[in-house]
C-alpha cells in the first residue's frame, strides 16, 4: 500500500448528519438566524468534518484587537482615548465580557495591540502588533497611505501560531481572581 493511499483511506466523507444537527442547534439559540454570519459557517463545516455535533475545540483562544485611531482628536470617539488602554488592562486581568465568553467556553484571551496610544504593562497574554499608532487620520491621509507590508506579515504570523499543533506550551492568563496567582511580598 503506498503512502498516498494510506492517507487516502484515513480521509471519510463529511457527516450531512452533524451537519443537520448543528444548523438545527444553531437555530434554537437566542439569535436571529445567520446572525453570527461565518462563525456559524465554521461551526458548521468543523461539525460536518469531524462528524460531531457540538464539534471538538482544542485550546480556544479569543483573539481581542485593540488600537486607537487619530479621528479621535475631533471628539468624534464616545470616550476618551485613554479608555483603549484601560480596557486592554481590564481584558489582561480577566474582567471584561469578553473574559467572561472565554470562561464559558474554556478558551484563552490573548490581546493583540495593533496600535494602542497609551504605553501598556507587559503581561504574557498581550503581543505588540502595533501598525500605524494613532497617526492615521481619514481626514488628513487614507487608512493605508503606509507600508503596512511588515505589519500585516506580522498579525498574520501571530494568528497562524495559535493554528499550529506544534504543541508547545502556551502561557494561559487568569481566567478570574480566584485562579490569579498570589502575592506573597
Amino acid at each position: 500500500m503506498t503512502a498516498l493511499t494510506k492517507l487516502r483511506s484515513l480521509v471519510t466523507l463529511p457527516d450531512p448528519g452533524a451537519e443537520v444537527e448543528v444548523r438545527r442547534r444553531l437555530d434554537q439559540l437566542t439569535k436571529p438566524p445567520g446572525s453570527l454570519g461565518r462563525l456559524e459557517e465554521l461551526v458548521v463545516r468543523l461539525a460536518t468534518i469531524t462528524g460531531t455535533c457540538p464539534p471538538p475545540l482544542r485550546d480556544p483562544v479569543i483573539l481581542t484587537l485593540a488600537g486607537d485611531h487619530g479621528v479621535v482628536a475631533q471628539g468624534v470617539s464616545a470616550y476618551p482615548q485613554i479608555v483603549t488602554a484601560q480596557m486592554v488592562e481590564n481584558f489582561l486581568r480577566g474582567g471584561a465580557a469578553v473574559n467572561v465568553l472565554a470562561r464559558h467556553a474554556a478558551a484563552r484571551v490573548v490581546v493583540g495591540d495593533l496600535g494602542v496610544a497609551a504605553p501598556l504593562p507587559r503581561h504574557p497574554a498581550l503581543r505588540d502588533l502595533k501598525v500605524a499608532l494613532q497617526r492615521l487620520h481619514f481626514e488628513v491621509t487614507d487608512a493605508v497611505d503606509v507600508d503596512l507590508s511588515g505589519s500585516r506579515a506580522d498579525l498574520a504570523s501571530f494568528v497562524r501560531s495559535f493554528a499550529s499543533s506544534s504543541g508547545e506550551k502556551r502561557t494561559k492568563m487568569p481566567c478570574c481572581k480566584r485562579c490569579s496567582p498570589r502575592r506573597t511580598t
